[in-house]
């Protein structure tokens, strides 16, 4: 319980000050308790982010976890899996916005630990894009490209949206589900009025 506490003052101190400015003092006066407690559980200021970071990306794999990709059967089931993983996704992000805030303004410029984390994160989820890509060029769905390029392309546009709408914008859920529809029909279809539904 106490360390959970610690975690919690940590986030909130991280988010409203960033990772240089903060400083274990602030984190344990945050939470409550005295500084060599902070030590009975975290080695240092960078071991409880890491810690942080790893939860998060955590949640937000789990989001994928159960994907049967090998059942994607049509364009419709299609969206309607990834109309799932971004509610489940979008779940997490605004139930922890300050951790949000903190792995997209934070996470990247701290240190070379955290950006190979969130690199093998990145790769997991282009590895999971790249064989649903190809089950659906298989079975007639998509057109044949460099599914790589594709789902980098994906992942920044997602980025993208998830930094204006949650981080910046303080998306709630319900609001979400409007703006997965739209990520989802650009993904599918692009801009185009030919190519897409009007």
């Amino acid at each position: 319980m106490r360390r959970e506490e610690i975690m919690q003052a940590a986030i909130r101190v991280f988010a409203a000050r960033g990772y240089h400015a903060a400083k274990v003092s602030e984190i344990v006066k945050e939470a409550g308790v005295a500084q060599g407690t902070f030590y009975l559980y975290f080695q240092s200021k960078q071991a409880i982010f890491g810690e942080i970071i790893e939860n998060f990306l955590r949640l937000l794999s789990g989001a994928l976890t159960d994907w049967q990709v090998q059942e994607i059967d049509s364009l419709e089931r299609l969206k309607e899996d990834l109309r799932g993983i971004g509610l489940r996704m979008s779940g997490v992000m605004v139930e922890n916005q300050e951790v949000t805030r903190i792995f997209f303004e934070e996470a990247l410029a701290v240190h070379p630990t955290f950006n190979k984390l969130v690199s093998d994160f990145y790769d997991r989820v282009v590895r999971i894009l790249n064989a649903v890509h190809q089950i659906c060029f298989e079975r007639g769905i998509y057109r044949h490209q460099n599914f790589t390029v594709l789902s980098y392309a994906i992942l920044g546009m997602v980025e993208r949206v998830v930094y204006q709408y949650i981080v910046r914008g303080g998306l709630t859920v319900e609001e979400a589900e409007p703006v997965i529809h739209d990520l989802i029909e650009i993904t599918m279809h692009g801009a185009s009025r030919q190519l897409g539904k009007e």
